[in-house]
């Protein structure tokens, strides 16, 4: 992280941060699942918005039961998690249109070019990147909130 001006020592923790370390009070907007016994509870899924198609629909459904019992997510996150759904979406329909008509097409010359669909994914690669570490869910991002590994290797 890029040093602030006329600062030392490290940028300060956000409160979701501090909450995830076990210090400091909840985040407002934070959802909780509480559960006394110990069991773990099944989430209920919002649906997902219409503009999302499968892909996105899986990536929405599958991140918000990982984020919502962790305490990762705020209901003002939900916008973020659309916007994550809909690049994932992007990039997928990119992929498979690749591998339908590969990355190099041939314009009405006969001339190769490379498939529009390549920078597409390449885009919205990045920005599903980008919005993961944001939920904490790049190794990076997540050695930055304390998570731990779970040793599975991934």
């Amino acid at each position: 992280m890029a040093a602030r001006a006329g600062t030392r020592g490290p940028a300060p923790k956000s409160a979701t941060e501090k909450w995830l370390n076990g210090y400091g009070p909840r985040p407002a907007g934070a959802i909780v699942i509480d559960d006394d016994a110990g069991d773990a509870q099944e989430v209920k899924v919002p649906r997902a918005p219409a503009t999302l198609g499968p892909a996105g629909r899986r990536m929405w459904a599958t991140l918000y039961r990982q984020l919502v019992p962790a305490g990762m997510m705020a209901r003002t996150d939900l916008s973020a998690l659309e916007l994550l759904a809909a690049s994932h979406q992007t990039w997928h329909d990119a992929t498979l249109a690749i591998k339908k008509d590969g990355s190099i097409i041939y314009d009405s010359a006969g001339v190769p070019r490379k498939h529009p669909a390549v920078q597409i994914q390449r885009d919205s690669a990045t920005t599903v990147f980008k919005l993961l570490a944001e939920f904490g869910l790049s190794p990076r991002s997540a050695r930055l909130l304390g998570l731990e590994d779970d040793g599975d290797g991934y």
